[in-house]
């Protein structure tokens, strides 16, 4: 995901001069997901790994729950 945001922002770089709003608008959205998405997957694979099932499934119940679902979303 990381190499995904220099990708992304290298590619809006190029086109920049070509994009109108709507298109750097779409860019600043894409790339606040792909930013999300490092924030999710290390979440999940560095402090979930650690933790209980209970303790992941009252953490998901709450505000993370939704935070990671906006998230995964935003993404799609």
């Amino acid at each position: 995901e990381v190499f995904a945001i220099a990708l992304v922002t290298g590619m809006f770089a190029v086109c920049q001069s070509r994009l109108g709003k709507l298109g750097r608008a779409f860019f600043y959205l894409e790339l606040a997901a792909l930013a999300l998405l490092v924030g999710v997957e290390f979440v999940i694979n560095l402090v979930f790994a650690y933790l209980d099932p209970t303790t992941i499934a009252d953490l998901r119940s709450g505000p993370l729950g939704l935070a990671l679902t906006v998230a995964s979303v935003l993404f799609l």
